[in-house]
């Protein structure tokens, strides 16, 4: 079960992102609702979670993020390119 670490946000993205490749929904809807200024923080590569939950699939990570983006008014940036469909 996640625990929320004392760590730099960074880190935090880390772990979210290990939790959308492993179809983790639970641990990665706890970290969100604790701290949801990560569902619009990038990783090297500028891709935010959602990217990943649509590259990996995982149309319930994908979902939970529209509705939290919703919530929270934030804008919803999705360029949906058959690269992150594949």
């Amino acid at each position: 079960m996640y625990s929320k670490p004392k760590l730099a946000i960074k880190h935090q993205v880390e772990d979210l992102i290990c939790f959308i490749e492993k179809n983790d929904f639970e641990n990665f809807k706890k970290v969100i609702e604790e701290c949801p200024k990560l569902i619009k923080k990038t990783k090297m590569d500028d891709s935010e979670p959602i990217i990943y939950a649509i590259r990996y699939g995982h149309f319930k990570i994908f979902k939970f993020l529209i509705e939290k983006l919703k919530e929270n008014n934030l804008e919803i940036e999705v360029l949906l390119s058959y690269h992150y469909l594949t």
